[in-house]
């Protein structure tokens, strides 16, 4: 045979060694050593923002697709949830994907420790199946609706400010510098920045209805097992319960009916329920901190709502604290003396109302712990490589709670405690009754906080948490909007009683729009009041000039006998002065505020203590108590025997909880009028309320 030459290669051959060394020297370009078995940093870096364009706040730990039950043909119904997407907390059940409990990655989850999940914690109910999901997820996915992922949470879901310091936190979508809060911070992230329609989580104390006042969405907890717990890893068993978010009323009561629908206490077709009393707890609003803003602006909006859903004679204002007191007085007690007795200045200064309160937070905080301990005490003893890959914040609360001391008799007065305060609160709500409150006594948190201001957060939270978690009671939050400065969220938050899960979302979905409405208009009054402040400013500074050069050049000023102001513009202010009176009597509160704070703008004359009291009555029919009380002041100030304005200043006084200021003004009244009763019956009032020496101040 002869040597082949150049000239007798085939011409397909010379292609395709051409067409390789063509795609070798582009792979060398583009960074590649080898065609196969390697990503190229493009495909990379592709993907990387691929992960940022799906998760831009960084919610969720795993993304995945859980494909719904079909829907039936028609004519029948489709399922209610259909179209919808969910995302799950990471402490929840999906059949198919580990469960990392905040601790780990899916990358990092081995089978052991997703095992030990259920192995260990596995009590109270919350275990699960192999290879079946948590009941709620399989309830949702029955439902119609599509999972798309897991969320992130706190470490072993034992904190409620939503950070992970090894998972990453999730950036709260209102503010990137806030906290997002948590435990569900993940959940509550995601439906906030629409990445999802609804997201499910859980609550334990607080872990539902922080985050979602935190991150401005609705949230709620249902009644004490109203849904399933299997296929949750459990915290405190008797504390825990499957909570959910929405960005909007019709969808967290569709979501609630369809979780609850598994509960045979609840229909399916049960018609709308309508709440026949609204009782809204005007100390734990004035606990709020700062009052004027989170705690005066959200009590006024909440009673202005209730009011326009079921008229004034159906709305009341009370004091948690006054009826804890009288209620469970023996039972809280020796809680009393406990935080007596571990307060370095025995409690000095506190109100029995405050005692009150802060007792039950005690008492609650108490049992949690004793629950948690038990929970993770077997879990940290045989999974030592699960405690030893936990954060240092989440690491040092679980060792806080394994070394806490718990007595027999300290359990046992913790659940005397929680029954009777469950009974009390669970009576005084029945019958259709909702109480509403606070949703958090404090804002949002900055992020990265030193520890003793996130303690200091904490426990001023969890006084306003516990009530419902400590009762076994649903309580839903409902955001309002972002604060004056637009830096923090506001919401309030409705309890109802056990089992009126059904007609508490009910009650945010009638609610939820006016609440809304009143808060615009609220903001929108603020803004006024801000510009007629600096209106009067610069009023007077230009008349302060114009009444120098008036004296230098000695022309007299064109003035009214009290040589304040002018006819026209005495004549303006009675004008306002009338329709704003007209307003208030045709219940037109907002208005006659506005009506009244225009006349004020003058800033002279006669007519200004009138004004001032004449307001203060519009506030406080919109119970807003702390600018009732200013402008009572403020016209006390011009006129110290105005019997209206001292009436009405005692009157706000009593309902921020400052009874000794109260008695001091309803006995000036007395003073300058002897015969006034009303002056005389609300003295008697309050001094009936604080006759029994245990309960005074």
């Amino acid at each position: 045979m002869g040597t082949m030459t150049g000239h007798d290669v085939p011409p397909a051959a010379l292609v395709a060694v051409a067409a390789a060394l063509v795609a070798a020297v582009l792979a060398a370009r583009r960074g590649r050593r080898s065609p196969k078995g390697e990503e190229s940093r493009t495909k990379q870096a592709k993907r990387r923002r691929n992960r940022r364009k799906l998760d831009p706040k960084d919610c969720l730990v795993q993304r995945f697709d859980l494909r719904p039950s079909p829907c039936p043909d028609a004519p029948k119904k489709p399922l209610p949830l259909a179209g919808r997407t969910f995302v799950v907390k990471d402490n929840i059940k999906v059949a198919g994907f580990k469960t990392g409990n905040g601790v780990f990655t899916p990358t990092e989850m081995t089978e052991r420790m997703e095992t030990s999940w259920w192995k260990h914690l596995g009590r109270g109910g919350h275990g699960v199946v192999d290879g079946k999901s948590a009941d709620c997820v399989q309830k949702l996915l029955d439902l119609g609706a599509r999972g798309v992922g897991k969320a992130k949470l706190d470490q072993l879901a034992i904190s409620i400010e939503g950070e992970n310091d090894l998972l990453g936190t999730p950036v709260n979508p209102v503010s990137s510098s806030l906290i997002p809060g948590g435990s569900s911070s993940g959940s509550a992230v995601a439906v906030g920045s629409g990445l999802c329609d609804f997201a499910i989580g859980t609550d334990t104390c607080g872990s539902t209805r922080i985050p979602a006042a935190c991150c401005g969405v609705f949230g709620m907890r249902p009644t004490i097992s109203a849904v399933s717990t299997r296929g949750v890893v459990p915290l405190a068993p008797t504390f825990d319960t499957v909570g959910w978010f929405a960005r909007d009323p019709a969808l967290l009561r569709a979501v609630g009916k369809g979780l609850l629908s598994s509960n045979p206490k609840y229909l399916d077709d049960e018609p709308p329920q309508r709440v026949k009393k609204v009782l809204i707890a005007d100390d734990l609003f004035a606990f709020c901190e700062p009052n004027e803003e989170l705690g005066a602006t959200t009590r006024m909006v909440a009673s202005v709502a209730a009011r326009k859903m079921l008229g004034s004679a159906h709305v009341a204002h009370v004091k948690v604290g006054n009826f804890l007191n009288k209620q469970c007085g023996p039972e809280l007690r020796p809680w009393k003396q406990k935080l007596i007795a571990a307060s370095a200045d025995g409690m000095r200064g506190a109100t029995s109302v405050e005692e009150a309160l802060d007792a039950v937070a005690l008492a609650g905080r108490f049992l949690v712990i004793h629950e948690m301990a038990e929970t993770y005490r077997p879990w940290c003893k045989n999974v030592k490589d699960g405690r030893d890959a936990l954060g240092p914040t989440c690491r040092e609360r679980l060792d806080r709670a394994m070394e806490t001391l718990c007595t027999e008799e300290d359990v046992e007065m913790a659940i005397k405690a929680r029954v009777s305060v469950g009974e009390a609160l669970n009576d005084a709500l029945s019958k259709g009754k909702v109480l509403v409150l606070p949703a958090m006594p404090v804002a949002p948190i900055k992020k990265d906080l030193p520890k003793d201001e996130v303690d200091q957060w904490r426990t001023k939270v969890f006084r306003a948490v516990v009530l419902a978690s400590f009762a076994g009671l649903p309580q839903a939050t409902i955001p309002m909007g972002m604060s004056a400065d637009k830096k923090v969220p506001l919401s309030v938050s409705i309890i109802g009683s056990r089992g009126s899960d059904a007609l508490v979302l009910d009650a945010v979905h009638a609610i939820a729009p006016l609440i809304t409405e009143a808060f615009e208009a609220a903001m929108h009054s603020r803004k006024s009041e801000r510009r007629s402040k600096k209106a009067r400013r610069k009023k007077k500074t230009e008349n302060g000039t114009n009444a120098k050069m008036s004296s230098q050049q000695n022309s007299p000023s064109e003035t009214n006998s009290n040589g304040s102001l002018s006819p026209e513009d005495e004549a303006a202010v009675t004008r306002l002065k009338d329709k704003g009176n007209d307003a208030f009597r045709a219940g037109r509160f907002y208005e006659a505020v506005q009506l009244y704070s225009r006349a004020i703008e003058f800033n002279e004359g006669q007519y200004m203590p009138v004004l001032y009291s004449n307001r203060a009555m519009a506030y406080l029919k919109l119970g807003n108590f702390v600018m009732a009380e200013r402008d009572c002041s403020s016209g006390l100030a011009m006129d110290p025997m105005n019997v209206k304005a001292l009436l009405r200043r005692g009157t706000a006084r009593a309902y921020l909880s400052q009874f000794e200021n109260a008695l001091g003004d309803f006995e000036r009244v007395l003073d300058v009028e002897p015969g006034n009763i009303q002056a005389a019956q609300e003295i008697n009032r309050i001094k009936m309320a604080f006759s029994t020496p245990e309960y005074v101040a």
